[in-house]
């Protein structure tokens, strides 16, 4: 299946283990909001704290896995053509753009992630393309995506998962290249 995940907004779907997806950057410098949940075990989710532990970094490389609250494996990220994804930001949220940007009623991937998931509780994110830094005095520096048209991520799955992806909602900021556009999904 094929679907486009309009910009400011969010699609779920369901992975059998041993299938993959493809997210696809269409336009270049959009970040996408990924999150994960078991499909069989309610209480097992993404959790990027633990695959931060267990990958022993703040980026996710080819190769390497993501795991749950539960430090199992949920997917491998077979292909990746850019080398920034972010483990550490939360999703964006009504709180986050008011006291950044002083916006109320602004789109946002954290209630767009509950609206189409149908949860109250959202992890953390993996915030595929996202271009985020740590500096030498620990500041944390988000630059605009390095990614261009087409370039894409590909992920294996290792359970039966519930996938949300949305495309991020900032465009107040380098974070989508101050603009927010579609992706598209293949899985």
């Amino acid at each position: 299946m094929r679907e486009r995940i309009e910009a400011q907004t969010a699609i779920a779907f369901n992975l059998t283990k041993g299938k993959s997806l493809k997210l696809i950057d269409i336009y270049g410098k959009q970040v996408a909001d990924f999150v994960c949940f078991s499909s069989v075990d309610d209480g097992e989710q993404l959790s990027t704290k633990a695959t931060i532990d267990l990958n022993g970094t703040i980026r996710l490389s080819e190769g390497q896995q993501v795991f749950s609250n539960r430090y199992e494996p949920l997917l491998t990220l077979v292909q990746s053509s850019v080398q920034y994804h972010d483990l550490i930001h939360p999703a964006c949220s009504p709180a986050m753009f008011q006291n950044l940007y002083k916006k109320k009623d602004h789109p946002n991937c954290l209630d767009n992630l509950k609206g189409i998931l149908e949860r109250d509780r959202i992890p953390d994110p993996i915030n595929f393309f996202m271009n985020t830094h740590m500096e030498p005095d620990g500041k944390i520096k988000v630059n605009e995506p390095l990614t261009g048209p087409g370039d894409s991520v590909e992920l294996h799955a290792e359970k039966n998962l519930i996938i949300g992806i949305a495309a991020c909602s900032v465009e107040e900021s380098p974070c989508n290249g101050f603009r927010c556009t579609d992706l598209e999904v293949i899985y």
